[in-house]
């Protein structure tokens, strides 16, 4: 081998070390269905009547306006990241952007050249954060949740409240979790016919939203668009058991696979006669700045799904109270804080102690603060589910301060005592046993 040669392969190697480390996105939606059919014999059945009310449906819907209320499971362990509220906003505006068509552009030549352009169509869908719980009371729908775990499969695990956060009803929310996802996922959404319990979608944090953990190239909140998607009856474009499987969409060419880059025109699948695939479609898998459209036939599927009698009826119907901006209040007790203290002073310190720990009818909080001057704060205790149990505004001086907390009323379970003053934020947990 020549020299030339050599140095040349010796400069490569590093080029196809990065390119074979690129990780592209991995939807699991198909491998939970397979996972839930062999779990419950009677969910293929369950699902074929699906798309027998879907197609059944097809020729008498009349489209309207539906809004959707959501809710947001954020699970983190301790010392991890997490997204924001901000990040949370951001993802709900993704959704009502591409659900809208309200950001639709032609962008590829196949747009064009094939007519995808005259395919694209506004689904009519648009998603809030629900502003009433489950019994009907104020309840922020932002829920940080704290867990042991710091990764999560795709058992659906994360859905208990042992191990991660219960769902609310499924039937009136689509309930989402975020979380750090094992095994490569970048989230799954349970298809239309599956069990209540585990009803919604589970997404990985680097996949959600537009900013903040959001990790390029699929930092555009579209991975959420495809999953919702999937909960609201479509299929992927491609099968991963059946290559060349229907989507059951007349107006969606079959792709023989899942596509991760952006392709150039012409870029043909190999079933049937070659037809030019639709990599824009956000049923594919290409990336965030690649996938911009719904077809008609697809918005004919989700209105079907979310019609009367059909299997998300509820979810449409319900007439929930809901926003696209929770106020500071709401989400104040929710906001995920750290269990040290934070201060960005490095002169300041604010220590909390909480004993006895566990109690049984009261509790001591001792604050010892060395500060340049005194700051006002919000002391808030909540419950395991984010309601809360407690609340006072206080002056937190320079020096030792000690006061009473009386829980006898409470019942036994995990709280979280939060303290918020400007630079610092801070959580304890106290247990409450008898």
């Amino acid at each position: 081998m020549k020299l030339n040669t050599i140095l040349l392969l010796i400069l490569l190697c590093p080029i196809i070390a990065i390119a074979q480390q690129k990780t592209y996105r991995n939807f699991a939606t198909q491998k939970v269905n397979d996972r839930l059919s062999k779990e419950d014999t009677l969910l293929l059945g369950k699902q074929g009547k699906v798309e027998n009310f879907i197609e059944n449906q097809k020729k008498k819907l009349q489209f309207k306006k539906i809004t959707i209320p959501v809710v947001f499971h954020i699970l983190y362990a301790q010392g991890q990241n997490y997204p924001s509220v901000e990040q949370v906003y951001s993802q709900i505006d993704a959704l009502n952007r591409d659900f809208s068509k309200s950001a639709y552009r032609i962008r590829h030549k196949a747009d064009t050249l094939e007519g995808f352009d005259k395919r694209a169509e506004d689904m009519e869908i648009e998603f809030c954060l629900a502003k009433e719980g489950p019994t009907g009371k104020n309840e922020a729908s932002i829920r940080y949740v704290v867990v042991n775990s710091g990764q999560f499969t795709d058992n659906d695990v994360v859905k208990t409240g042992r191990l991660g956060a219960a769902a609310w009803d499924t039937e009136r929310y689509l309930n989402i979790w975020v979380t750090h996802q094992a095994d490569t996922i970048s989230g799954y959404a349970q298809m239309p016919g599956g069990t209540k319990e585990t009803d919604g979608i589970v997404i990985d944090y680097r996949y959600f939203g537009t900013v903040g953990t959001a990790k390029a190239p699929y930092n555009e909140g579209k991975t959420l668009t495809h999953l919702v998607g999937n909960y609201l009856g479509l299929y992927d474009l491609w099968n991963k058991n059946t290559p060349c499987g229907d989507d059951y969409v007349e107006d969606t060419p079959i792709h023989n696979a899942p596509n991760y880059n952006c392709e150039e025109y012409r870029h043909v699948s190999t079933c049937g006669d070659n037809p030019v695939e639709m990599t824009m479609n956000f049923m594919d898998n290409t990336p965030d700045a690649c996938m911009y459209m719904f077809t008609l036939g697809q918005k004919i599927r989700m209105h079907a799904v979310l019609s009367e009698k059909g299997p998300r009826e509820k979810l449409s119907s319900s007439n929930i109270k809901c926003t696209n901006k929770l106020t500071e209040d709401e989400i104040a007790f929710n906001a995920p804080v750290s269990s040290l203290t934070e201060n960005l002073n490095p002169v300041e310190s604010i220590l909390v102690k909480l004993a006895p720990n566990p109690t049984s009818d009261e509790f001591k909080v001792q604050i010892q603060a060395q500060l340049q001057v005194n700051k006002t704060a919000k002391l808030s205790v909540v419950n395991g589910l984010g309601m809360v149990q407690y609340t006072q505004n206080l002056e937190v001086l320079d020096g030792v301060q000690n006061f009473m907390i009386d829980c006898r009323t409470w019942s036994p379970g995990i709280y979280y005592l939060t303290i918020q003053a400007n630079d610092h934020l801070s959580t304890h947990r106290i247990v409450v046993a008898r």
